[in-house]
């Protein structure tokens, strides 16, 4: 459970660095509850990325999956309005580099 400063009046885009079984989970358990909640909004699109090809085959519609290296220079067309990623405390190299361009 996260909190996310997200208008109530959007749909949010999401992105997960820790591609999981909690992807498919955050999109599919959507609401129209106006709440902040990270289980219970209901998303536009959430991306899920992973150095793994190995990805869930059957998800929700709004849910897609990138084989990608975190690191690398990213080219996404617009902003996310959510970002979350777990266990990288040892799979990143630079880090600052990675949060200047997280929030460019």
């Amino acid at each position: 459970m996260a909190d996310s400063p997200v208008d109530d009046n959007d749909k949010p885009i999401v992105i997960d660095d820790s591609v999981s079984e909690l992807d498919s989970t955050f999109a599919d358990s959507a609401s129209d509850t106006t709440s902040l909640k990270f289980s219970v909004l209901r998303y536009h699109c959430v991306i899920g990325n992973d150095l793994s090809p190995m990805q869930p085959k059957m998800v929700p519609p709004n849910v897609q999956f990138e084989v990608d290296d975190i690191e690398s220079q990213r080219a996404f067309k617009s902003p996310f309005d959510y970002i979350h990623a777990r266990f990288l405390a040892s799979s990143i190299k630079d880090w600052p580099r990675l949060f200047k361009q997280t929030f460019d």
